[in-house]
C-alpha cells in the first residue's frame, strides 16, 4: 500500500542533525569568504569555496528527502488509519444487522503463525481484550481460519479458552457467530459477533446476512497486509524477545539550577544544544538512541543492531561522551553562561533486555526492559562520587576491562556498592 514504507530509526534526529551540519557548512563558507575577500589568496580558494557550496546543496538534498520522508511516513499513518476505519464501519454495519452487542475482527499474528490477534474489537469488554493474543488451536475463531467455513457455537462448546477471555474481560459470553474473511481464495481472518440483543442464539442464516460485509472486510485487510509496516502504523508489532546488549544511561547533573538564573527559553535552548550534541557523538560511536528522559538519556548497544564487542564501545563512548560535554561546558563559559555547576554522570551495565515496541498504539517506540537497565540507572546515581562520572556494572567489567586495560583504570566502587569505577589512564 502506498505510504507504507518503514523510516529508519532515529530519522527525526537525523534531520536535525543534517540541519545543524548545513548551518555549520555555511557559516564555513561564509568566514572563508571575508577572510580572502580582498586577498590574492581568493581566486586561489574559489575551488574549495566551491567544494563547499557543493556540501551545502547536498545536505539540503538531504534535508529535503528526509523531509519527504516524513511526509510519506505520516501519509502512510493516515491512510492505514482510514482502512481500519473503514472497517469498522463495517463491522457495526453488520452488527445492527444481526443485532450483535459486541464484535471484532481477529487476524493471523504476522509474526507468529500460531496465534491470531484483534485487528479491530468492538463491545463492553474491547479494551480489556484488545491485546490479547489468541491460540489458532485452542479457539472457535482458530477453527474457523483453519476450515474457512462459518461457525455458531457457545462457550461450553468452544473449549475453556472462551471463559477464560470472559473472566478477563468480567463478560458473559452465550452465543457465537464466528465468518472467514476471504479474498482471493484466502482466508484473512475471521470476523465474530457475540451475545443477540433479543437473547436469541446467533442462526447461519446470521453468517449468511453478514456475507457481504465480510467481503469488504476481507478486501481491506488483504491491503493493510500486504505490507507489514501498514500495521505497524496502527500499533500491530512484532512480539518482544530477549536481546543481550549493553546500555548507558546518561543523566546532566544540577540543570534543574539553570531556571534560577535564566530565562525558561534560554534554559530549553542550552539542553537542547546539550541533546544535540551528545546524540550526535552517540551515534557517531556506535549507539543507539533509546529514549531521551529529562535531562538524561538511555543509550543501548546491540539491539537491535548488532556491535561487535559492544560493552567495550559502550565504555569508549562513555568516554567519548565526556569529552564532548567538557568541550560544550567550556563553550559555554566562555560566552558566560552560568554553567559552573553543571556535570555529567553515566551508568552502564551489561545483559540480557527484553526489547520490543512499547507505548499506546500511536505512540509506539522500540524499547528495552530488564535489570541490565535498572542497574545502568543505578549506576549512574554512583557515578555521582566518582572523579571521571563513569560507574560499569560487573558484567561491563566482565565483557571489557581486558580489551581496555591500556586505557583505563577500573576501580571498585566505595561503599560496598557493586560496580566499577571508569578513570583514563594518563
Amino acid at each position: 500500500m502506498p505510504g507504507f514504507e518503514a523510516l529508519p530509526e532515529g530519522v527525526q534526529l537525523a534531520g536535525a542533525v543534517i540541519g545543524v551540519l548545513t548551518t555549520v557548512v555555511v557559516l564555513t563558507v561564509y568566514f572563508t569568504q571575508l577572510k580572502l575577500q580582498g586577498s590574492k589568496q581568493l581566486k586561489e580558494s574559489s575551488a574549495v569555496i566551491e567544494q563547499q557550496q557543493s556540501t551545502i546543496a547536498a545536505l539540503e538534498a538531504s534535508t529535503q528527502a528526509l523531509g519527504q520522508s516524513v511526509a510519506l511516513l505520516r501519509a502512510g499513518r493516515e491512510e492505514a488509519a482510514s482502512v481500519l476505519m473503514d472497517i469498522e464501519r463495517l463491522m457495526t454495519e453488520g452488527r445492527h444487522m444481526v443485532l450483535a452487542t459486541a464484535d471484532s475482527v481477529l487476524i493471523p499474528d504476522p509474526y507468529a503463525g500460531d496465534a491470531l490477534i484483534f485487528l479491530a474489537v468492538h463491545g463492553s469488554a474491547a479494551q480489556k481484550i484488545k491485546h490479547l493474543r489468541v491460540p489458532v488451536s485452542e479457539s472457535a475463531a482458530g477453527r474457523v481460519l483453519s476450515s474457512g467455513s462459518p461457525a455458531v457455537s457457545s462457550p461450553q462448546s468452544t473449549g475453556p479458552r472462551f471463559k477464560q477471555t470472559d473472566e478477563k474481560a468480567g463478560f458473559r459470553t452465550e452465543s457465537i457467530l464466528s465468518v472467514p474473511l476471504s479474498s482471493a481464495g484466502r482466508v484473512r481472518g475471521v470476523l465474530q459477533y457475540l451475545n443477540r440483543s433479543d437473547g436469541v442464539a446467533f442462526s447461519e442464516g446470521d453468517a449468511d446476512t453478514v456475507g457481504p460485509i465480510c467481503t469488504e472486510i476481507a478486501f481491506r485487510i488483504e491491503r493493510l497486509t500486504k505490507d507489514p509496516a501498514a500495521l505497524k502504523l496502527l500499533g500491530i508489532a512484532e512480539r518482544a524477545v530477549a536481546s543481550d546488549g549493553t546500555f548507558l544511561f546518561l543523566d546532566l547533573t544540577r540543570s534543574t539550577s539553570l531556571f534560577d538564573v535564566l530565562a525558561p527559553a534560554d534554559v530549553m535552548s542550552l539542553l537542547n544544544e546539550y541533546y544535540d550534541r551528545t546524540v550526535s557523538r552517540a551515534l557517531r560511536e556506535g549507539a543507539v538512541l533509546d529514549r531521551v528522559m529529562g535531562d538524561g538519556m538511555l543509550l543501548r548497544f546491540n539491539v537491535p543492531t548488532r556491535v561487535p564487542k559492544h560493552a567495550v564501545v559502550a565504555v569508549q563512548c562513555a568516554h567519548a561522551l565526556q569529552h564532548e560535554f567538557a568541550q560544550l561546558r567550556n563553550e559555554w563559559l566562555r560566552v558566560d553562561k552560568p554553567v559552573e555547576s553543571l556535570s555529567q554522570r553515566i551508568g552502564i551495565s551489561t545483559g540480557t533486555v527484553i526489547a520490543g515496541q512499547l507505548g499506546h498504539p500511536q505512540f509506539l517506540s522500540y524499547s528495552v526492559i530488564g535489570m541490565p537497565v535498572n542497574e545502568a540507572a543505578r549506576l549512574c546515581e554512583e557515578a555521582r562520587a566518582v572523579a571521571s562520572g563513569i560507574a560499569i556494572s560487573e558484567a561491563t567489567h566482565e565483557a571489557a576491562a581486558g580489551e581496555l586495560a591500556n586505557l583505563f583504570q577500573f576501580v571498585p566502587l566505595q561503599g560496598g556498592q557493586s560496580g566499577y569505577a571508569v578513570e583514563a589512564r594518563g
